[in-house]
């Protein structure tokens, strides 16, 4: 994640991300939460650790029968549980370690070193590695060359998006 927003002093520096090395802990000593919980055993608030398709039991009454974020799925879930993706919806998370800077506009982008588990790298959703709408704020990372300090090239680049953070101080 590259910060590309040219009125900003950090402008072309990237913003170290956390995909589950285990700087945010999610993990909770605490296994039972309340009386008659169906779920003792749990060890986290925020991902899966049953198996629900395989025992066709919606046992936390969400309404959808949901997979482990536990891998592998009979795995432990508290050694094996996956705090870099979520398995129902498959979507990779990451989060940055530093509070990002507000009303500033940063580049994610992945290359094509991100690959699946069948060795295919990641690829764009659309015609191009990124929304034609974004293509203006985008051509900052070459035509500044933001992506040199990485080793890149725009050939590398294999999904790309922007976004914009939001003001914490005004009303």
């Amino acid at each position: 994640m590259i910060n590309i927003d040219p009125d900003s002093p950090e402008y072309g520096k990237a913003t170290r991300l956390d995909i589950g090395w285990g700087n945010f802990p999610i993990v909770h000593e605490r296994r039972s939460w309340f009386a008659n919980d169906d779920r003792p055993n749990g060890s986290n608030l925020m991902f899966e650790t049953v198996d629900e398709l395989g025992t066709g039991v919606d046992s936390n009454h969400d309404g959808e029968l949901t997979k482990s974020n536990v891998y592998p799925v009979d795995g432990d879930p508290v050694d094996d549980l996956l705090t870099f993706y979520e398995m129902d919806t498959d979507t990779l998370i990451m989060q940055p370690l530093y509070p990002l800077r507000e009303m500033t506009e940063y580049a994610v982008v992945l290359t094509e070193r991100l690959v699946g588990a069948d060795g295919t790298p990641v690829r764009s959703p659309f015609e191009y590695v990124n929304h034609g709408a974004q293509t203006d704020s985008l051509n900052r990372l070459v035509a500044d060359g933001l992506l040199d300090p990485f080793g890149l090239a725009i050939e590398d680049v294999a999904f790309a998006w922007t976004f914009t953070t939001q003001s914490v101080t005004a009303d």
